[in-house]
């Protein structure tokens, strides 16, 4: 009986440890997914009496890309959702070219795809650079380029926005600056030839450069939809700065106009949970982490090529600094023979022996300090032994 108790006992806690610990993943995967939306809207109050498609208006919001999550709050779930624009702008066709990329590839940052992008690679450890054109069909009037980079990507260094031919032939429109945002703005220009000239010292991807087509029409309204329960509350979070996945269940037909209520214009609140993407954990956010992918909370760059110590190579030898067991003597087999974590190369420590027994030279030095004491014990006893026969040489014979 105390068996089946004791067995019951142990099955009971093994289910409320499992419990415990699916709650918790669930709590950090939604902190995961609230964590990346800089802003939301509160949907409370709806009066339904059915399941009802309803679309909240985003015509006076802005945000970086079209990517929500929309939580019912009495439930704790996620809901699918459909981000609805009706446009009535007639953009100005625009290609892309740069030099030794392929025109598919290229096209990526033009597609209107934000899931795709144009790769930029660092083959060296020294500065790129790279100059991307823009060619509209005809004359385009912009004061302001966005350039959307890929998840976990740095800014480039710097950017320089000229129009017309390269060379002696272009307009300076934005001289060569330092970029330390997503969207540049220089003076209303109309040009049709549009040339952007970035400097990076880590992998760049580009999802996306878009001119604000000023002579083109302008997007007439803009919603998301999601269907709606009676007496039930949502918030939406939008204004991401990068992806992550959002579990919902299956979504029902958002795009059909038929029946669908639209709601009234909602204030737009700043989200308390969001944190900059920062991948390495460092407390640099990626877009100004001169090392996206590894952590260097000091960003040291001794030499100033904006890509941190910790990232860099300086020996050339394959294994970046922060791994390299002799950062500044190529060593690719980093071979380290009494394993001090000091490559051979850059070793200068002439006993290797006592390197990897560090715990030698106490042991040589205890030895040392025995025999010094053994010594000394020895000498005391010979001297008092010594004093004693003297002294019993001095005493007078007795009288016999």
């Amino acid at each position: 009986m105390k068996k089946v108790m004791s067995n019951k006992l142990i099955a009971t806690l093994v289910s409320l440890l499992l419990v415990f610990s699916l709650g918790s993943f669930y709590a950090e995967a939604q902190g995961g997914v609230f964590n990346v939306f800089r802003q939301y809207k509160e949907v409370n109050n709806l009066s339904l009496t059915v399941p009802t498609v309803v679309e909240v208006p985003f015509d006076n919001d802005n945000f970086e890309r079209p990517f929500f999550a929309v939580l019912n709050k009495d439930t704790n779930e996620f809901e699918a959702s459909y981000f609805r624009t009706r446009t009535t702008e007639n953009l100005i066709p625009i290609s892309v070219e740069v030099d030794d990329m392929p025109n598919a590839e290229a096209l990526r940052m033009v597609d209107d795809n934000l899931f795709t992008y144009a790769n930029f690679s660092l083959p060296g450890d020294i500065q790129e650079t790279v100059t991307v054109t823009l060619r509209g069909n005809r004359t385009i009037t912009s004061s302001s380029l966005s350039v959307l980079l890929g998840n976990h990507v740095a800014l480039p260094n710097t950017i320089k926005i000229t129009t017309g031919g390269l060379g002696s032939n272009e307009n300076i429109v934005v001289a060569t600056k330092n970029m330390n945002s997503q969207r540049i703005l220089f003076p209303r220009t109309s040009a049709s030839v549009w040339n952007i000239t970035f400097t990076y010292s880590q992998p760049l991807r580009i999802s996306e450069l878009s001119l604000n087509q000023e002579n083109a029409k302008s997007v007439s309204t803009t919603g998301l939809r999601f269907l709606a329960k009676p007496d039930n509350s949502y918030r939406i979070y939008f204004d991401a700065d990068r992806y992550t996945a959002i579990d919902t269940e299956e979504a029902p037909n958002l795009t059909n106009n038929e029946g669908v209520l639209r709601l009234g214009s909602i204030p737009s609140q700043n989200n308390p949970e969001y944190i900059e993407a920062d991948i390495d954990g460092d407390g640099i956010p990626d877009r100004t982490d001169n090392c996206v992918n590894l952590a260097n909370a000091d960003q040291a760059d001794i030499d100033n090529n904006n890509r941190g110590d910790a990232c860099d190579d300086w020996d050339r030898d394959g294994v970046l600094n922060s791994k390299d067991n002799c950062p500044n003597d190529t060593n690719r087999a980093q071979a380290d023979e009494d394993g001090d974590g000091i490559g051979d190369e850059c070793d200068g420590e002439e006993s290797r022996i006592t390197e990897k027994y560090s715990w030698l030279p106490w042991v040589g030095m205890s030895v040392a300090a025995a025999v010094i004491l053994g010594l000394f014990i020895a000498m005391a006893k010979s001297m008092r032994k010594e004093n004693k026969i003297n002294t019993d040489d001095s005493k007078p014979d007795k009288e016999q």
